[in-house]
This record gives structure tokens, sequence and C-alpha cells, in this order.
């Protein structure tokens, strides 16, 4: 009696530390496109041992989405450099085609009298040179556009996809049979 009553808490003592230090470990979360247990960023080899025990998920896998969830990062921040720049040189142009139409305007008052008494009309149209920069501003905008729409598909496509992996990383699952270290009851978080 005394030895099954020493047996049994000794087992439930050896299984109640084992799923403690399992629940630790398997405590993951993601910060941008690395993962950390706790407060320590996990290195490439722990993130390969850790991936390697879990079904449907490997070390490339994980590489291949956290570099498009990277990409898509990048393609965002670059695109929106794009388009900013885009609408700076659009308002450029369209500033200066209004100076350039107020201009004009005030030009064609100035020489209304000169046009009645000599017949002639001035050549007070505008020079193309603002259209060509507004024009460009619009063509380079909407190429920003493009991109920062490209650009979320992708962050968020990938985003999902690290998200769904670190779940599975976290995820309780119970094996009967052999195990790495001999066989029996396998309960992993």
């Amino acid at each position: 009696m005394k030895t099954t009553l020493l047996l049994t808490v000794l087992l439930s003592t050896l299984l109640s530390t084992g799923i403690a230090a399992s629940a630790q470990h398997n405590s993951i979360y993601r910060s941008g496109a690395d993962l950390f247990s706790g407060s320590t960023r996990l290195t490439s080899g722990q993130v390969y041992e850790l991936m390697s025990g879990i079904d449907g998920v490997t070390f490339g896998k994980w590489e291949k989405t956290r570099s498009g969830f990277r990409t898509g990062k990048w393609l965002l921040i670059g695109s929106g450099i794009i388009a900013g720049a885009g609408l700076v040189t659009l308002g450029i142009g369209a500033a200066g085609m209004m100076l350039e139409g107020v201009a004009i305007g005030i030009g064609s008052v100035f020489f209304a009298p000169v046009t009645a008494l000599t017949g002639e009309v001035p050549d007070l149209g505008p020079s193309g040179k603002f259209t060509a920069a507004a024009t460009a501003g619009l063509c380079i905008t909407g190429a920003g556009i493009l991109g920062l729409a490209a650009g979320t598909a992708v962050f968020c496509i990938y985003r999902n996809r690290m998200d769904t992996i670190v779940s599975r990383c976290n995820k309780a699952s119970l094996s009967f049979g052999v195990q790495e270290h001999g066989a029996g009851i396998s309960l992993v978080f």
C-alpha cells in the first residue's frame, strides 16, 4: 500500500513538472517576423527544433512565410514613399498651372489696350512645363497606389499565415506509443 501511494505521488509529481515545462516552452508569440518565447527571441535553430515536432509545419514553410511577410512590409513602405513623392510632384505641377493661368489672365488684361489699338493678338498660352509635371506626378501617384494595394494584399496574407503557424505551435497534442525518448503517452502543449 505504501509503495503504491509513493509511486502515485511520484508519478503525479513527474507528470505535473513535465506538463508545466512543456506549457512554458510552447508559449510562443510573434512580433513582426520573429518568434519569441517569453521575452526571449528564438534563434533559427530553436525555431527549427520547435517546428520539427509539429505536423504540417516545416522550418522551410516558416522561412518562406517570413520572407513573404517582410516583402509585403517593404512593398508597403516603398510604395508609400513613391505615392508621397507623386503627390508632391502633382501638387507642384497643379500649383504651377494655377499660377501660370493667373499670370495669363493678368497679362491679357494688360495687353487688352494694345490688342484693341493694333489688332494683334499676343501669344499668351500656357507653356506646358507645369502640365508635364502634373501628369508625371499623377502617374507616379498611381504607381504608388497600385504598389500600396499589392503590398497590403501580400502583407495581410503572409501575416495570417504566420499567425496560423504560431497558433499551431501553441496547440496541445496528445500522442500514444513510441515517443522521442521511449514508449508511452506524450502530452505536448
